[in-house]
């Protein structure tokens, strides 16, 4: 691969440099250094700014140069000749479901940045922060949610680890740049007199029984839509468990379900436990008609009866690494969230007592 140094002409008489990088049968890339030149110099401040900026421009040339003749011998993976567009769209073929989907859209937003046309073994840290940059201007013009921002680049900065720990690219990058931080998202929940009457109202099935099981469980719908009757075993002592595989950290989990969620089972059969689930968005609004006829008054999702199932279960005193387990977290830190949750609450209610 050859590396040549390109001009492109830009506003107000100058020139933007760029990094061609030649790679064979036809195929460039550029690489935006950032820096400009004046088109016609007319005074002896611009030739000089000029000649500077050149001989910078040549050394950033040279040393990409010499990247890319060091991983040809060896120093670096194959891969490392990839553009990132190239490399990005080989890691999202590896994911599935929603993780599959949110590498898709951080693909989209990297395009748009203009960053997936470098070349993984040029790659920089100012290039990816420049990706860092861009998504946070989406935020500000009200583009994009922040959260979304936060969760492509942390997609983002997991491929750069992976480059990294495959000699993809020869620099750890992704500990050289920041991520996108945010105000932690409040966590809605059901208390326990909400559950219970929840739990005492009539509603329309299977709807019913797919709300409660959740709240019992800790499931996510996806697991309990997925659920099948060959993964609900009971042991010697007459304890039901159900094994499940839980897509989004990759491994199986077995757990034990309460008797009140075992009733909800129904008759044992073959395939399905829930034959029908409704689709995730109807769900919801089921719910929210199951909340109101039990009385209760809060705006929460299928997914707020898991953050209440943890935040019941350490109510009632159950360990927080217990409660990990429960949820299948990998990392205890995650399900620490909860109880933060669980001492504000407690904090909330200390002066709800006035005599």
């Amino acid at each position: 691969m050859k590396v040549k140094v390109r001009t492109k002409l830009i506003s107000n008489g100058r020139r933007s440099l760029y990094l061609e990088i030649y790679r064979g049968q036809s195929k460039r890339s550029k690489e935006y250094l950032e820096l400009y030149i004046f088109d016609k110099p007319a005074t002896a401040s611009e030739r000089t700014h000029n000649r500077t900026t050149m001989a910078l421009a040549e050394k950033v040339r040279t040393k990409r140069q010499s990247e890319i003749d060091d991983g040809r011998f060896g120093f670096l993976s194959e891969k490392s000749e990839l553009t990132v567009g190239e490399y990005l769209r080989e890691l999202t073929d590896e994911r599935t479901g929603t993780t599959a989907k949110q590498w898709t859209n951080m693909r989209h937003y990297a395009d748009s940045c203009g960053i997936t046309g470098d070349i993984m073994a040029t790659l920089t840290a100012d290039r990816c922060d420049r990706f860092r940059r861009y998504l946070i201007k989406q935020v500000k013009d009200t583009k994009l949610r922040p959260v979304s921002a936060q969760g492509y680049f942390a997609c983002f900065r997991t491929a750069l680890r992976q480059a990294y720990r495959h000699q993809v690219i020869r620099e750890p990058l992704h500990d050289r740049i920041d991520s996108i931080q945010g105000s932690p998202r409040p966590r809605e929940f059901l208390s326990l007199n909400e559950a219970r009457s929840l739990m005492a109202t009539e509603y329309r099935e299977p709807h019913r029984s797919i709300i409660l099981f959740a709240l019992l469980t800790g499931l996510r719908t996806s697991d309990i839509k997925a659920l099948e009757w060959s993964q609900v075993i009971e042991d010697a002592d007459g304890h039901i468990y159900i094994q499940y595989r839980q897509p989004k950290v990759q491994r199986w989990s077995r757990k034990r379900i309460p008797a009140q969620a075992v009733a909800l089972l129904g008759t044992r059969g073959t395939g399905r436990v829930f034959r029908w689930v409704p689709w995730c968005g109807g769900l919801n609004t089921s719910l929210q008609e199951y909340l109101v006829a039990a009385g209760v008054t809060r705006n929460v999702t299928m997914h707020c009866l898991r953050h209440s199932y943890a935040i019941l279960q350490l109510a009632a005193g159950t360990p927080v690494e217990v409660v990990s387990k429960l949820l299948g977290h990998s990392d205890v830190r995650t399900t620490q969230i909860y109880a933060r949750v669980l001492d504000s609450a407690v904090d909330d209610a200390a002066d709800r007592i006035v005599l």
